[in-house]
């Protein structure tokens, strides 16, 4: 463009490079004369100007055109376009067009006004959940406010008018924080408040004048806050309702650092201070967090000279004979003593050279001086920099500072380069420095940039203070060079370093660098040797470093990659032999030609070969043909070889994958999938995995416009004794019209289990409408044929009238049954009419005839309708049947009914039967209710059910006459048979009503009947308040065989009370008619003014005289103790026993005795007592305790607190439990909520525990589980469990275990346990008996235990009538069914299969723990160091002490070389600064101090858990790290193969372990359970979902990450992001927040998109191939066309891009792009799809038929007067631009109307898994390809989006 024709194809790079550089040397000439021309002649500007910018950027769009653009990482950087004549293009005519629009700029700012304020907003507020059971509140709130006033005015500043600029910036902040615990009635933590501002501003005013140059004048306020600061942090709590208040611990001191200074250094020249003030914590000194008074911090900048009025700046610039000068003077006006500063800048031309001299002077300072020197010519290079430093401003050899030189000579390739910089008399006091350097530099061809060739010298000298660093490469040969490092204190040097570098080769393009070092690092010596290979056969580094006085190798580092013809060679070597074996690999790759290599790699671990892989490798890797072929030979450590074979073929119409792994003896693993498309008609899909040891299985799919074929065949258990082979096919022809299909379930064994079918229409060329249709199907070898012929209306009227149908039956033995049917159906306005006429013909020649006529009314919406039927039948003997059919359901806001009657009658009944089914719900009462009428009308069932208003239970009635349905469902037999008899036979007149009724009466009454065939059961309760004296009287009562049998249980209590003599008395009645009598028990009690006083009743005798009297008193102490004493008298008392009652209460804590004395001196003879202390806060501490004869018979401690775990949020109680009988036990136990109870028991002296755990535990975990346990391992193994757990969101697992002997023990040993107590508790009773009562008396125990075992045997008897009337299931049938063949059979199917896997599975386990236990012996060190580590840190846990290994590492570490290097020479610096250094000592060790105590404190608060303390001790004593590893190895493996086979089932003996997967994530088993679907008719979703499913969850997550945060561009890192939206076929869209809709074609205009003046809108017309677009935005109005033509305000685009102010259209083959600052628009011309994208600044702003983007899919569907839409068509409508426009109807797509062969092409585009599937979900274009015309326009607009987010596939499309 630059030059002359075919000058870029003609002229050599080095030509073009000389060329460019005199082009851009020349140009620079330009730009700097035409600076300096825009500063003298332009002065104004105005809006022509701007305009006439534009005019030149952009020009007319008739012109021709040139675009720049600039692009790395295939993302455009900058771009620039212009207009014109292309032809006579000048660099000249581009300059000064640039610097016009520079010009117009500039001068627009003379005139400006800016007042403006922006703010903010950070808000972040966290809850994070603790085991407290509080959520730990972490909260953030910033708010930050950014002021800029500014004024100027310089228009016509350079003529001469005075100009001011006013700038005045403000910033304020506030951040405020708080950490603490919020539980909204309370809130305490620490909270933090900061804020931050500054205040600045300053006004200036220029002048310039012709002759005298400029003047500025700064005018400084007296002092400008630059920054002000104030910090406060401190501990608070707030009560709801009250302030917040500041809490300040006694213990915390506030140790304070302050200063407060100023920085004079700008005060001699500018008369300003810089000042600072700080007040704040010394957190050095802090014992804790800075808590205390707040922190300032304030930096302002303040006048020194109150009268000084500003700064004033003058400058002028001479040019006189040559020399160019510009002075500038610095002073402060109005100040009392005089500050100026000067600078003098000249520049003047000597020849070729041009010399630049600056001089800064101050009186107080004194003066700089700099002297440049610069010669620039095309053969000689040279600058010269001298730096003067003086205070007297005298500028001679004496005052040199620093001189610096740089010259390189040379033209051409070659150069030679010098540079030398050191310090001279004026800085060396300071610091000495020397430094030169001299290269040979060369030019490679296509490079600016010199690269050294060999290098002459180098030499450093710096010296600073007592340091100094000396280092130097000098030349030795012409090949050889030396150099030296030294660094250290002079005559102490601390590193030294001597090495010698011999180069080889002519470039750093083909180059070796051999290196010998010798270093000296204190008192270390080591001798290193380095080369560095870049050259064409090699390029690498080795490195290996030899200590020098043990003369043994530190470290060697190979990295080498060697190239030998077509062979390369990799090594990598890192050996370090005080600290590991050497680690080496080699490979190689030599090749053979046609892409084809032999590889070989070898890993080794010291000597011994770790992984060897060896074998050919093809790799053809293009963009339409890509193959991978390997067949690698793999030996890892010392195990049998193994060959992996893969084969990966990807190219247009074709993918195909295999995969085979196989030892030397057999194939352990196959997989074989080949996918080919021909000339996308045909889909072909062979599928095949064999895993030897499991299955062999093969599929074959064929998918094309003709055919659909689909075969497996799979065998199970190939290696077994009964394999199991299941195959079949299923093929339709859709070209002849016919299917067939095979399933044989034992094809091998028994062939003949098979089924199978064929259909087909007779005449190719019908259609379903008009067709006939034969087929046969044939099961066990017996065939069935039939035929029909079908006559129908059309399908989109849902049929509406006459449709014919005709079918015949050939059975097997030939008999054929014929039916004619004709269905006529009408549409009313009221709703539909169907009338049937048919006739069927059985093989006897019977014709049987029905006619029916059906009317379905719809009332006041779909809810409310009504049916009507009539069915008409004619039998063969004239027999005539009649049917009619009413169904009605009426529903309302507060009520539903649904009522359902049917009539039939029939020759062959005696009488007609009607039945009606009755429901009636309404708010508080359900009802059903089912009549059956044959004769009479009777109650068939009934439930009735009616809620109180607070929702609780009032009542509810259950019926069910199982007599009456008996006998209608055999009148319904008789009416489908045959026969004609009569109907006297089936009546029974036994009972068969079962009935359950509860009633819950009002004042505290309950009723309950249970009526079954063979008993009556009534219970009844009821409490009744007497009438006169205040009392009350409760009874219960229960009845077992009402009306059968007088027996009858009755509890009566009564109560009543007396106010005016203050009596109370308590009466109670136990009868039974087991008993001779009621048993009866009356206590009477009087309150008095000190005690209580009353007696005792108890005639619990044979006898009424043998009653018991007992004399009660009781006593109060301190208010808050009660005492009550009973003596008992009575004829049948040996003696006069008493007992005594204390009870007691206190704040928390309240507790009982029970003692009963024989006689009133005697001993106590029981004890009973209890204690519950509630003092400490949530805790809680229980005993209960029992004595017999002054010994122990039940004794238990139990300590409760609160308990929260991750799984467990509850009560956690633990103790101990002591009984005479069976000994003592620890108990733990949990308490969890919803209703979880976990129990452990230890028996003392036992080594074994038992864990009970029963109940639900957080809606996540179901289990019944009894566990043994070993107290020192707390390892677990369950022996009887039943488990429903919900492992996680998208996971459920059901494991059940059971060990009959040990549960057959367990239940035995706790029988014997409860008869011991059983007994021993009969015995004492006896034995009190004997001691107390007299003889002949009568027990009452031994009444008791009669009533006792008359109760047994009654429910006995209950139970057993249960079972007779089939209420309860038989345990005899159901042990019969689980014993019948059939169950027998399955169990031993799956039994076999289950044990095949797990040998297959635990043959895999012990190879990999094989493999694993080999690993561990190679690297045996670092496993032994791992164990030391974790063993050692336990141990720390428990003593506090450093783990030992880790001592030892620290003292070899201390001692070594390094560490005493570096110790001595901080010993030496802090020699020199003792005062810094006790100081910074203190802190040190208070930091050590501190840190220490806390980390002590922390270990100790951690080993307060009982359940750390475990963990601590177990690692210490039983800790196995080789059981460890290999058990969780064999676990890795269970899930590894489970996963990898896709068999969610693992059976290990008699445990047994069922994995589902949930189709979308759940957070409990209820709703889990609702998700798991048992429907076997999706079969193609299913496998896609298990897929998905299965499909780890890392690997999504993975993929998200790696194109979430390497996004395709990089302004996709940071938001907002910008969001997609896509319209396929100009029907299906997809919104920006992800709901499918669909629109009609229509010639209407719908508006897609709108943000401000940005639109976007589609015309869709059905004729068109794709939509016709419209976008406006930044006055143009562009149209994309069906054609694929763009046009721009009507004019068509024609080349590839083009630019219309801020839109910017590219077009290419494949698709069109329009893209503005907001909206952005693709359009696809082989998909027929377009996306629309739109920023992420519109977010929540946009509106049109493509959503509003605000993240809610649901606001979709809204229309822009912001109502919901009705339907599909009124949403399209809204968005119409034009109302009028007639929008038509939207046809909805069903599933059942989606062809087959759409279908499975739509599942086998999407049901293929995609790496965009984590970024990009697939199920809206799955659903949009249901919908769309072509599967394939939706799957390419599915990887178009893929594409806008950086995510290309690799696999072609197959379309």
């Amino acid at each position: 463009m630059f030059g002359p024709e075919s000058y870029l194809r003609k002229t050599s790079s080095r030509q073009i490079l000389r060329d460019l550089s005199s082009n851009i040397e020349e140009t620079f000439n330009k730009i700097n004369e035409r600076l300096q021309g825009s500063f003298r002649q332009r002065r104004s500007i105005d809006l022509s100007q701007i305009s006439h910018l534009f005019d030149k950027l952009y020009g007319n769009r008739h012109m021709q055109k040139a675009d720049f653009y600039a692009r790395i990482n295939n993302q455009e950087m900058a771009f620039g376009s212009l207009m014109g004549n292309m032809k006579n293009i000048k660099m000249e005519e581009l300059i000064n067009n640039m610097f016009d629009s520079f010009d117009n700029m500039i001068n627009r700012a003379a005139e400006n006004n800016l007042d403006t304020v922006r703010a903010a907003q950070l808000y972040l507020d966290y809850h994070l959940p603790t085991m407290q059971g509080l959520p730990l509140k972490m909260k953030l709130e910033g708010t930050a406010m950014v002021g800029l006033k500014m004024e100027s005015r310089v228009r016509g500043l350079m003529s001469g008018t005075p100009g001011v600029m006013k700038f005045y910036p403000s910033l304020s902040t506030q951040i405020d924080a708080f950490i603490g615990y919020d539980c909204h009635i309370v809130r305490t933590g620490i909270k933090m408040r900061n804020r931050i501002s500054t205040n600045v501003g300053t006004s200036i005013n220029a002048k310039y004048t012709s002759g005298q140059g400029f003047e500025v004048t700064l005018e400084i306020p007296e002092k400008m806050e630059l920054l002000n600061m104030r910090s406060e942090i401190y501990l608070m709590k707030r009560v709801m309702g009250q302030e917040e208040t500041k809490i300040n611990p006694s213990s915390v001191r506030s140790t304070r650092f302050q200063s407060r200074s100023c920085v004079m250094k700008l005060e001699p020249m500018l008369g300003l201070k810089l000042c600072y003030d700080v007040n704040m914590p010394n957190i050095f000194r802090s014992e804790g967090l800075p808590l205390g008074p707040p922190a300032n911090i304030q930096v302002f900048l303040e006048k020194a000279d109150s009268g000084m009025r500003g700064i004033r700046v003058m400058g002028r610039e001479e040019n006189t004979g040559g020399k160019r000068v510009i002075k500038i003077e610095l002073e402060t006006p109005g100040s009392s003593s005089p500050r100026k500063c000067n600078a003098l800048i000249s520049s003047t031309n000597e020849g070729e050279a041009k010399k630049i001299s600056a001089t800064f002077e101050s009186e107080r300072l004194g003066g700089i001086k700099i002297q440049m020197t610069r010669k620039w010519t095309q053969s000689e290079k040279q600058l010269e920099m001298i730096a003067y430093f003086s205070e007297s401003r005298q500028y001679n050899p004496s005052t040199k500072g620093i001189e610096a030189k740089f010259l390189m000579i040379g033209e051409g390739e070659e150069v030679k380069l010098d540079m030398a910089l050191q310090t001279l008399a004026a800085v060396r006091e300071r610091v000495q420095l020397n430094f030169e350097a001299s290269a040979d530099m060369c030019f490679i061809e296509g490079s600016m940039i010199p690269y050294p060739r060999r290098l002459r010298k180098f030499e450093t000298n710096l010296a600073f203070r007592q340091w100094h660093l000396v280092s130097f490469v000098r030349k030795e040969s012409e090949s050889q060079y030396k150099s030296e490092l030294k660094f250290g204190q002079k005559g102490n040097e601390k590193v030294e370093m001597t090495a010698t570098h011999v180069m080889e080769g002519s470039s750093f393009m083909d180059m070796a660098l051999k290196t010998n070092l010798e270093a000296k690092i204190g008192s270390a010596r080591y001798k290193k040797n380095l080369v560095l290979y870049n050259q064409e056969s090699k390029k690498g580094v080795v490195l290996q470093v030899v200590s020098q006085g043990e003369s043994a190798k530190v470290i060697e580092v190979e990295m080498m990659l060697m190239r030998s013809g077509e062979t390369h060679h990799l090594k990598l070597l890192l050996d370090i032999p005080a600290r590991m074996k050497k680690m080496m690999l080699q490979a190689s790759a030599a090749g053979q030609g046609s892409s084809q290599y032999q590889v070989k790699a070898v890993a080794k671990h010291g000597e011994s070969p770790i992984l060897q892989v060896e074998g050919p490798l093809t790799a053809m890797i293009s963009s339409r043909n890509t193959q991978f072929k390997t067949e690698m030979r793999v030996v890892l450590l010392r195990f049998q070889p193994y060959t992996v074979s893969t084969s990966v073929v990807l190219m247009h119409g074709k993918q195909a994958f295999t995969f085979e792994l196989k030892n030397r003896e057999e194939r352990l693993i196959a997989t074989e999938w080949n996918m080919a498309t021909q000339d996308g008609k045909e889909t072909n899909v062979q599928f095949k995995m064999i895993v030897p040891s499991m299955v062999e299985k093969t599929m074959n799919v064929i998918v094309s416009e003709k055919v659909l074929h689909l075969s497996f065949n799979q065998l199970i258990m190939p290696k077994s004794s009964s394999p199991l082979r299941r195959k079949g096919f299923f093929d339709i022809d859709f070209e002849s019209k016919r299917a067939n299909a095979e399933l044989a379930w034992d094809a091998d064994r028994n062939p003949n289990k098979k089924i199978k079918a064929e259909v087909r229409l007779v005449n190719p060329l019908a259609t379903l409408r008009d067709c006939v249709i034969q087929g046969n199907w044939i099961y066990l070898e017996k065939q069935h044929q039939f035929k029909a012929e079908l006559k129908l209306s059309d399908p989109r009227t849902w049929f509406i009238g006459r449709n014919n149908l005709m079918l015949e039956v050939t059975t097997p033995s030939q008999q054929m049954y014929k039916m004619n049917a004709m269905v006529m159906v009408e549409k009313e306005s009221s709703g539909p009419k169907v009338e049937i006429e048919g006739t069927l013909r059985t093989p006897e020649n019977k014709e049987y005839k029905w006619n029916s006529q059906t009317s379905l009314e719809w009332r006041e919406g779909l809810r409310n309708c009504k049916m009507m039927t009539k069915v008409d039948l004619n039998a063969p003997e004239g027999r005539q049947s009649t049917m009619n059919l009413e169904a009605m359901h009426h529903w309302t806001p507060t009520q539903r009914e649904a009522d359902l009657k049917i009539d039939i009658s029939c020759p062959s009944l005696q009488q007609p039967i009607r039945t009606q089914l009755q429901m009636n719900n309404q708010q508080g009462e359900y009802s059903t209710k089912w009549v059956i009428e044959m004769g009479s009308p009777v109650n068939g069932a009934m439930y009735k059910l009616k809620l109180s208003p607070e929702g609780g239970v009032q009542g509810f009635e259950v019926e069910l006459n199982l007599k009456q349905v008996s006998e209608l469902m055999k009148a319904l037999e008789h009416l489908l048979s045959s026969t004609s008899s009569s109907m006297t036979s089936m009546a029974t007149h036994s009972s068969a009503l079962y009935r359950a009724h509860f009633k819950n009466h009002e004042r505290h009454s309950l009723s309950l009947l249970l009526m079954t065939p063979s008993r009556t059961m009534e219970g009844e309760c009821k409490c009744n308040d007497c009438t006169g004296t205040p009392c009350s009287d409760c009874h219960c009562g229960f009845i077992p065989h009402k009306g059968m049998s007088s027996a009858k249980y009755e509890i009566a209590l009564r109560q009543s009370h007396s106010d005016w003599n203050r009596e109370s008395r308590f009466e109670g009645r136990i009868s039974h008619p087991s008993l001779e009598r009621d048993h009866r028990m009356d206590i009477q009690l009087r309150r008095g003014e000190e005690k209580i006083t009353g007696t005792v009743e108890l005639d619990i005798f044979q006898k009424p005289e043998d009653k018991i009297i007992g004399k009660l008193e009781s006593s109060i102490f301190a208010k808050n103790t009660v005492v009550v004493e009973a003596q008992l008298s009575g004829k049948v008392l040996k003696v006069q026993p008493k007992v005594i009652v204390r009870a007691a209460h206190g704040p928390g804590n309240y507790g009982f005795d029970i003692k009963f004395h024989k006689t009133h001196s005697s001993p106590t003879s029981f004890l009973m007592s209890g204690r519950i202390d509630m003092r400490s806060g949530r805790n809680a501490a229980i005993s209960f305790m029992v004595k017999n004869e002054n010994q122990k018979a039940v004794d238990i401690a139990l300590a409760l607190h609160p308990h929260q775990s991750s799984s467990c949020y509850g009560i956690r109680a633990e103790g101990k439990a002591m009984t005479s009988l069976i000994g003592t036990y620890d108990i733990y136990s949990e308490l969890c909520k919803p209703a979880f109870i976990e129990m452990t028991t230890r028996k003392h002296g036992s080594d074994k525990m038992h864990v009970t755990k029963i109940g639900m535990k957080g809606l996540k975990d179901v289990e019944v589980c009894i566990s043994e346990a070993n107290p020192e391992t707390m390892e677990k193994r369950p022996i009887g469990m039943a488990r429903l757990m919900l492992t996680s969101p998208s996971m459920m697992k059901l494991e059940t275990k059971y060990e009959g002997e040990k549960l057959h023990q367990i239940k035995s040993e706790l029988q014997d346990i409860w008869r011991n107590h059983i007994s021993s508790a009969g015995n004492w009773m006896d034995s009190m008996s004997t001691e107390v009562l007299k003889e002949g008396s009568g027990s009452p125990s031994a009444q008791m235990s009669v009533l006792w075992q008359e109760m047994k045997n009654e429910a006995s008897r209950i139970y057993s009538d249960l079972e007779n009337d089939l209420v309860i299931p038989r345990l005899d049938n159901i042990r019969k069914w689980t014993h019948s063949d059939l169950v027998t059979n399955i169990a031993e199917g799956c039994s076999k299969l289950w044990s095949q896997y797990a040998h297959f599975q635990q043959t895999l386990s012990s190879s990999v723990s094989d493999m694993m236990r080999t690993l561990k012996e190679q690297f045996s060190g670092l496993t032994s160091v791992v164990k030391e580590v974790v063993v050692g840190t336990a141990r720390g846990m428990k003593t506090g002490e450093m783990p030992q290994e880790i001592q030892r590492w620290w003292s070899e570490f201390q001692e070594s070389s390094v560490y005493r290097n570096v110790e001595s020479e901080f010993e030496s610096l802090w020699r020199n600064h003792q005062e810094e250094y006790q100081g910074l000592k203190q802190i040190l060790s208070k930091i050590k101090s501190t840190l220490r105590r806390n980390v002590d404190m922390q270990r100790r608060n951690i080993m307060l858990y009982k359940k750390s303390t475990h963990i601590v001790n177990w690692i210490v004593n039983h800790m196995n790290f080789d059981h460890m590893m290999f058990k969780s190895i064999d676990m890795w493996v269970k899930n590894v193969v489970q996963q990898a086979l896709l068999l969610p089932v693992q059976m290990e003996g008699r445990h047994f372990q069922l994995q589902l997967p949930i189709r979308r994530p759940v957070h409990s088993l209820p709703q889990a359970l609702s998700y798991v679907s048992l429907n076997p008719v999706p079969v193609v979703d299913r496998a896609l979902w298990w897929l998905e499913a299965l499909m780890p969850t890392s690997v999504d997550n993975i993929v998200w990450t790696y194109y979430k945060f390497l996004p395709r561009h990089a302004r996709y890192l940071l938001p907002p992001f910008n969001r997609t939206a896509m319209v396929v076929d100009g029907t299906e869209i997809l919104t920006f927040d992800g709901a499918v809709l669909r629109v009609p074609h229509s010639p209407c205009k719908v508006l897609l998109a709108q943000y401000k003046t940005h639109s976007l809108m589609m015309e869709n017309q059905k004729s068109a191939p794709s939509p016709h677009f419209i976008m406006k935005a930044a006055g143009a109005t562009m149209e994309v066309k069906p054609d694929f033509t763009v046009t721009v305000n009507g004019r068509p685009v024609s080349g590839p891009r083009e630019v219309q102010g801020e839109v910017e259209i590219i077009k290419d083959q494949e698709k069109i792009k329009v893209r503005t600052p907001f909206i952005t628009l693709r359009v696809y011309r082989m998909s027929h799809a377009a996306s629309v994208e739109v920023s992420g600044w519109t977010f929540g702003k946009v509106a049109g038929l493509l959503g509003t983007y605000d993240g809610e899919m649901g606001n979709d569907w809204m229309t822009p007067q912001g109502t919901w839409a009705p339907n599909m068509q009124e949403l399209v409508k809204s968005w119409q631009e034009n109302q009028q426009c007639q929008t038509p109807q939207v046809a909805p797509v069903s599933p059942m109307q989606v062809p087959v062969v759409h279908a499975l092409h739509c599942q086998a585009l999407f049901g293929v898994r995609s790496r965009c599937n984590p970024v990009v979900r697939p199920e809206p274009f799955r659903k949009m390809c249901f919908a769309s015309r072509n599967a394939c326009h939706v799957a390419k607009a599915y990887r178009a989006i893929c594409e806008t987010k950086g995510i290309k596939e690799v696999f072609p499309l197959g379309c």
